[in-house]
């Protein structure tokens, strides 16, 4: 079951919650860092996970359908996934950092973002 119930209202996590959530796919994540790779690219199965869990809208305001952590929670977060395969922790800082960013935008440039 998805951290994240829908794009505009995604349930209320805790810090705790969150990271267990993360290291609940660290064996699958490290289980498929060689492929990882050599693929060059995040498998689908775990951007898919990365989604579910909500650690692409980790710093995301809730109104824009984020989960709206700590940066400090999403940056550990990204140091665990980063610990089974360093690709895909790097991936995941990179893609959640921006909507921390542009939340710091003037309102109007967030909602035309």
């Amino acid at each position: 079951m998805s951290i994240v119930e829908s794009p505009t209202t995604p349930e209320r996590i805790g810090r705790e919650q969150y990271l267990d959530s993360v290291r609940a796919l660290l064996p699958a994540i490290r289980d498929r860092a060689a492929a990882t790779e050599e693929m060059g690219r995040i498998p689908d199965e775990t951007i898919a996970e990365l989604t579910d869990i909500g650690a692409l809208v980790g710093l995301r305001p809730r109104q824009w359908g984020g989960l709206e952590l700590d940066p400090a929670t999403f940056f550990e977060g990204v140091v665990l996934l980063g610990s089974a395969c360093a690709s895909t922790g790097w991936v995941a800082s990179v893609l959640g950092v921006h909507p921390w960013e542009v939340a710091s935008m003037h309102p109007d440039a967030q909602a035309e973002v």
